[in-house]
């Protein structure tokens, strides 16, 4: 109770008890006083007694103080999102800490089969920068250059995002969720948003400042209801500003 008026440093506390243990009164009174910075926990164990209790406390009380450790608390997507989360993990414990090895070894598999093991600034200088263009389906549709790629290095590693400019002025934003530097160009895409739940691959060479190129749907081997392929989706973007 000291301490939780006077030290406002986090703090991890789990309480499992059995025979002994907090009245409801002085806990209401120690979690009212808690800073926000600490992490309470108080639970009563059913058929055990203050004997028996100890083996199972342990596990359940290291689980719980160390919970945002635990591979199940780490985000699933995007795969860029999991190391920076294990550092915020750090910096809650007050000391470094390996995700685990496990983890680590999903990430570095996921991100290679993602297709950003070779995303390094170095490698994509020539496409770093803001590319102006269209998309289209058909030879006779109009191209009224509303369509943009912005490619740029953030904390030391490359991202992407395809813009659509609407009329009215807005920006429709897609983040890329892969991304793949080829020998004649780029590859990159996201999900797409409806059926056929698909990768969106955009296959695109590079000639001087110009990417031009096709899309499909990666991951699926998707046909028309008459078995027929489906229209191929072209597009071209110029590079207007480097990065």
């Amino acid at each position: 109770m000291q301490r939780a008026t006077a030290s406002p440093g986090a703090l991890r506390y789990a309480s499992y008890e059995a025979v002994y243990g907090w009245t409801d009164q002085s806990w209401g009174r120690l979690t009212a006083a808690a800073p926000a910075s600490w992490h309470m926990h108080r639970e009563h164990l059913d058929r055990e007694s203050h004997e028996s209790i100890g083996m199972l406390s342990m596990y359940l009380g290291l689980r719980e103080v160390f919970r945002d450790y635990s591979i199940l608390s780490a985000p699933k997507m995007p795969t860029t999102s999991i190391l920076p989360y294990y550092e915020k993990v750090s910096a809650s414990l007050g000391a470094t800490v390996l995700p685990p090895r496990k983890l680590l070894r999903q990430v570095a598999e996921d991100l290679l089969m993602e297709g950003r093991g070779a995303a390094t600034p170095a490698e994509m200088g020539p496409y770093l920068g803001e590319w102006v263009g269209d998309t289209w389906m058909g030879a006779g549709e109009p191209r009224h250059g509303d369509q943009l790629l912005r490619i740029k290095v953030v904390d030391g590693r490359v991202v992407g995002e395809s813009v659509t400019r609407m009329p009215s002025g807005k920006e429709l934003v897609q983040a890329w969720t892969y991304m793949r530097v080829t020998a004649n160009g780029l590859t990159w895409g996201y999900m797409n948003g409806m059926r056929p739940r698909a990768m969106l691959l955009h296959e695109g060479t590079r000639t001087g400042e110009t990417l031009a190129g096709t899309l499909r749907f990666g991951g699926v081997n998707f046909r028309m209801g008459d078995g027929t392929m489906p229209p191929t989706i072209s597009f071209a973007f110029k590079r207007v500003r480097s990065g």
